[in-house]
């Protein structure tokens, strides 16, 4: 079981990051991210239970962000993808190898927080 659950948050937006990790709760260690090519240099320094990553990242949109990770030798962590229902194509062809969940908007923070924590080890 994981005592403390490290999640990358990855939103251009700072108050949605914020929002995001009040979701989560004070019990998780929430590291931001602006872009995918920041957070790939942030998950090259950091080890992370799961990584938060908004659909319309830019510069490229999570599709890119998430080829980059599951492209990478180091085994990349779980991946919880939010976005609108008309947004999912972005994912959808990295959800089948099970490492993908995505989450809709509007958000449903208990869901949400459920995901994560499993995702994370945590039940």
């Amino acid at each position: 079981m994981v005592d403390r659950i490290h999640v990358l948050v990855v939103h251009v937006e700072p108050l949605a990051r914020v929002y995001l990790a009040r979701i989560l709760g004070p019990e998780v260690d929430v590291h931001e991210s602006g872009s995918g090519p920041d957070a790939i240099t942030l998950l090259d320094h950091l080890r992370m239970n799961v990584v938060v990553v908004d659909a319309a990242i830019p510069p490229t949109g999570a599709g890119a962000l998430l080829d980059t990770l599951l492209a990478r030798p180091v085994p990349a962590p779980p991946v919880v993808v939010i976005g609108a229902p008309t947004e999912r194509a972005i994912a959808e062809r990295h959800l089948a190898p099970g490492c993908v969940v995505w989450v809709d908007r509007p958000l449903d923070g208990d869901r949400f927080r459920a995901v994560v924590n499993q995702l994370s080890g945590r039940r």
